[in-house]
């Protein structure tokens, strides 16, 4: 049996690390691991980004919004108080 471990470093330095050896073949161990290692660091890239816009909706609540400065209505465009 050949086990194959495939390791993936992205720009940042972050690690994402798989091991395989469930199959004689050393080149179907190396395609199983090169899917796995894939969908393990699509699914973090997409916890991440739900993690962001989490964030990201929850500082909209706490955004401070000002008073009306000035409304004018009417044709003479009187001012409103």
């Amino acid at each position: 049996m050949q086990a194959i471990r495939a390791r993936w470093v992205d720009p940042e330095g972050r690690a994402w690390s798989v091991v395989v050896r469930e199959n004689r073949s050393q080149h179907m161990n190396r395609r199983v691991a090169l899917d796995r290692l894939s969908v393990l660091i699509w699914a973090d890239r997409a916890e991440a980004l739900a993690t962001q816009k989490a964030a990201v909706h929850d500082l909209h609540g706490q955004i401070q919004r000002g008073d009306r400065r000035k409304v004018f209505e009417g044709e003479g465009f009187r001012e409103v108080r």
